[in-house]
C-alpha cells in the first residue's frame, strides 16, 4: 500500500472491484506510514503517521467506497510466510495486481503466480518512467522471462582509491557504515550463538592460515577492540579518523606518488584521477567532530553500552580529542592498483592476511588452540547475552539514529580528501539509501493503464487486446505493445544429430512419444491418485501416466531421490509426506493439499531430456479425471 498500492485501491474503489456479492481485495504491507510518504500517497494523512499502510489504505478505500469488501494483513508475501499466504490463499484468488518496489518480491509473486496459475498485472515507476506488464496463464510470458539489465555499479577502484563525484564518495561512505556497524555484530554473534558449529566448521578447513585469521576476527571482536566506557568509543572513533583520512591517504601516496608518470608518460594523477591530500584533525572543524561523535554513538551501539545524548558525548569528547596523539604513519610495502584491472600482486591489501596454502605446523596449531581456549573462556565467563553485539542494520528513515549523519559525515571528509564538493543530508541520504524521486504524476498515469487491464480481464477479453505499457513523461513517450507468448521448449528434439550414437539410435528416438512435444512455462505436470503414495509407488504412477522415468527429484534445495542417494529402505513404503517429515524435515502443513517437485527425467527409450516441467504431487483430496500425457503445443 505504498505510492502504487494507494492509487490501485482508490482505483479499484471507484471501479467496484470487490463490492459484488463475492468479491474481496486483499491488500497486505508490513510498512508503517511515515511523514515523507504523505506527499505521494493520497490516502494518508498527517495523523495516520506511524500506523499500519495496509489497514489505514483498506480504511480509506472503503470510505471512498462502502460496498467494498477489503481484508487487510501486514506480512511481506514471502517463502517465510507461506504457512500464511498457503494453497488456499492462492486458489481462491482470481488475481493478482502487484505494487512491489524491488525486484526479488516481483519474481517470488511471478513464480507464486505460474505455479497457481493466476493473472498478475504487474507495473513499477522510476522517476518518469513508468511499465506495466500483462501476465495471463498459459497465454503470455512470465515477470521473469525477461530480466532487466544489472544495474551498473561503481568499479571497486574508483570507490575505494580513486574517487572523482561525491557519488563515489557516498558508496565508499555506505560502505564503511558496513563495515564497522553491521558485519563485527554479523561475525562475532556467529560464535556467540554457536561456538561448537563454529569450531567444527574450522576442523573442515585445511588452510591453517584462514582458520587463525577467523579466530583472530572473532578474538578482536569480542576481547580486544571491546569497549569498557564510552570514553574508549571516543579513542576508537579518533583512531578510525586517523586511519581513513590521514594513514590510507598517506598510504596511497607513498605507493603512487604525486609526482609519478603513467605508461603513457603523463602525470599519473590527472585526468579523472584526482591527487588525494591526508587531512589532520582538528577539534574546531565541524566536520571532523561530527564523524567521531557519530562514530563513537555507534561503536557504543554494537556493544550495547548506553549511549547519552549528543550533547554529552561532545562534552566527554573534547578534552579527548584535545590530548590525543596518533601514533606516526609507517608505510606499508602493499600493492594498490593504479586501475581497474590491474591485478599485479605484490603484497596482500591493508589490513588484511595473506591465505597461503600451508600445512598445520605444531606452533600453529598451538596458537590456533590458544586463541580459541580465550575466546571460549571469555564466553563461559561473561556467558552468551553479555557477549552478543548488536548488529545494525542500515536504515535511512530514522533520523535519530545517526547512520545519515555518519554517512554524511564521512562522504564529506572523504570528499574533503580528493577535492570534491560536499553534499548534505538528503543528497547522502538519496544516494545511500537508492531513493528514486517518486512522481505522483508517473504513479497515476500507470495505474490507470493497470486498471483498463484489469477491466479486460473482468471482461475475459482475448489475448490481442491486452496492451503491456511503458511511458516516460519526461520525453513525452507512451509506447504500447502486446503481450508476448510463453517461448515453447520440447522434450525432445525433432531429430538428434552430432554423434555416432545419435545415429545409431535414430529409430528409437523417432519412436519416441516425446519427440517434438513442448511445453510452457506455465505447464506443470500433475499426479494424483486421490491418497498419498510412497515413493515406489509415485515414481511407478509417474513413469506410467507421463512416459518418463524420474532419475533425480528434488524440492527446492534438498534432493529427495537420486539411485546413488543413500535411503533407508523402509523409505521407499512410507507415505512421501512422511517421508519428506521424517527424512528431510519438510513439513508440510495441514493447509497444504500438494507439494512440488522439480525432476530429472530420462524417456523410456533412455534419452536424456534437457528439461521437464515442475511436478505437482497432490496427497490430499479426491482424485480428479486424469490429466493427459504430454502432447504437442503448450498445452
Amino acid at each position: 500500500a505504498g505510492a502504487l498500492g494507494c492509487e490501485l485501491l482508490k482505483n479499484m474503489a471507484l471501479m467496484g472491484v470487490g463490492a459484488g456479492a463475492r468479491g474481496s481485495v486483499t491488500v497486505t504491507d508490513m510498512d508503517a506510514i511515515e511523514v515523507s510518504n504523505l506527499s505521494r500517497q493520497f490516502l494518508f494523512r498527517r495523523q495516520h503517521v506511524g500506523q499500519l499502510k495496509s489497514s489505514t489504505a483498506a480504511a480509506a478505500a472503503k470510505v471512498i467506497n462502502h460496498s467494498i469488501k477489503i481484508r487487510h494483513m501486514s506480512h511481506k508475501v514471502h517463502p517465510e510466510t507461506e504457512h500464511i499466504f498457503d494453497d488456499r490463499f492462492w486458489d481462491r484468488l482470481d488475481g493478482v495486481v502487484n505494487a512491489l518496489d524491488n525486484i526479488p518480491a516481483r519474481l517470488y509473486v511471478d513464480s507464486k503466480c505460474i505455479s497457481y496459475r493466476k493473472p498478475l498485472l504487474e507495473s513499477g515507476t522510476l522517476g518518469a518512467q513508468a511499465n506495466c506488464q500483462v501476465i495471463i496463464p498459459m497465454l503470455t510470458e512470465s515477470y521473469g522471462t525477461q530480466r532487466d539489465p544489472e544495474e551498473q555499479s561503481i568499479p571497486m577502484c574508483t570507490m575505494h582509491y580513486y574517487p572523482n563525484t561525491i557519488d563515489h564518495t557516498i558508496h565508499w561512505a555506505r560502505d564503511l557504515f558496513s563495515g564497522l556497524f553491521s558485519k563485527p555484530g554479523e561475525e562475532a554473534n556467529k560464535f556467540v550463538r554457536d561456538p561448537a558449529g563454529f569450531f567444527k566448521s574450522l576442523e573442515k578447513e585445511e588452510n591453517v592460515s584462514v582458520c587463525l585469521q577467523a579466530v583472530e576476527n572473532v578474538c578482536s571482536l569480542m576481547i580486544v577492540e571491546r569497549p569498557g566506557s564510552i570514553e574508549d568509543c571516543v579513542y576508537w572513533a579518533r583512531r578510525q579518523f586517523e586511519d581513513r583520512f590521514s594513514n590510507d591517504i598517506k598510504q596511497l601516496l607513498h605507493i603512487h606518488p604525486l609526482d609519478k608518470l603513467g605508461d603513457d608518460g603523463k602525470l599519473f594523477w590527472s585526468g579523472s584521477k584526482k591527487p588525494p591530500k591526508p587531512l589532520q584533525f582538528d577539534t574546531a572543524d565541524p566536520g571532523h567532530m561530527e564523524f567521531v561523535l557519530w562514530a563513537t554513538v555507534l561503536f557504543a551501539s554494537v556493544y550495547q553500552l548506553p549511549v547519552p545524548d549528543l550533547a554529552q558525548v561532545r562534552d566527554a569528547a573534547i578534552p579527548i580529542l584535545q590530548k590525543f596523539q596518533p601514533e606516526p604513519f609507517k608505510p606499508r610495502d602493499v600493492f594498490i592498483p593504479a586501475s581497474e584491472g590491474d591485478t599485479k600482486k605484490e603484497a596482500p591489501p591493508p589490513g588484511e592476511v595473506e591465505m597461503k596454502e600451508s600445512p598445520r605446523s605444531d606452533e600453529q596449531l598451538q596458537q590456533l588452540a590458544q586463541r580459541e581456549a580465550e575466546i571460549q573462556g571469555f564466553l563461559a565467563q561473561k556467558g552468551e547475552s553479555a557477549c552478543a553485539l548488536s548488529e545494525i542494520e542500515f536504515e535511512k528513515d530514522d533520523p535519530s539514529n545517526g547512520h545519515i549523519d555518519f554517512i554524511t559525515a564521512a562522504s564529506n571528509l572523504r570528499a574533503r580528501n580528493y577535492g570534491i564538493p560536499e553534499a548534505d543530508k538528503m543528497h547522502t541520504k538519496r544516494i545511500s539509501g537508492r531513493i528514486i524521486p517518486a512522481m505522483i504524476t508517473t504513479t497515476a498515469l500507470i495505474t490507470g493503464f493497470v486498471c483498463l487491464q484489469l477491466y479486460k480481464l473482468a471482461m475475459k477479453k482475448s489475448m490481442q487486446s491486452f496492451r503491456n505499457v511503458y511511458v516516460n513523461l519526461a520525453v513525452p513517450c507512451v509506447i504500447q505493445s502486446e503481450p508476448q507468448k510463453p517461448p515453447q521448449v520440447y522434450y525432445l528434439p525433432a531429430s538428434t544429430e552430432g554423434s555416432a550414437a545419435a545415429s545409431s539410435s535414430t529409430t528409437s528416438i523417432a519412436s519416441d512419444p516425446l519427440v517434438g512435444q513442448s511445453f510452457t512455462l506455465w505447464d506443470r505436470l500433475d499426479l494424483n491418485v486421490g491418497r498419498d503414495i510412497s515413493l515406489t509407488q509415485f515414481l511407478g504412477a509417474f513413469k506410467n501416466k507421463y512416459h518418463m522415468s524420474i532419475v533425480m527429484m528434488s524440492h527446492g534445495a534438498v534432493l529427495i531421490y537420486h539411485p546413488t542417494l543413500a535411503l533407508p529402505s523402509a523409505a521407499y513404503d512410507m507415505p512421501l509426506t512422511i517421508m519428506l517429515s521424517r527424512l528431510f524435515g519438510i513439513e508440510l502443513g495441514p493447509t497444504r493439499k500438494y507439494v512440488d517437485f522439480t525432476v530429472n527425467c530420462d524417456s523410456l527409450t533412455g534419452q536424456q531430456i534437457p528439461q521437464v516441467p515442475p511436478v505437482r504431487y497432490k496427497f490430499k483430496g479426491a482424485k480428479t479425471a486424469a490429466a493427459p500425457a504430454p502432447a504437442g503445443g503448450s498445452g
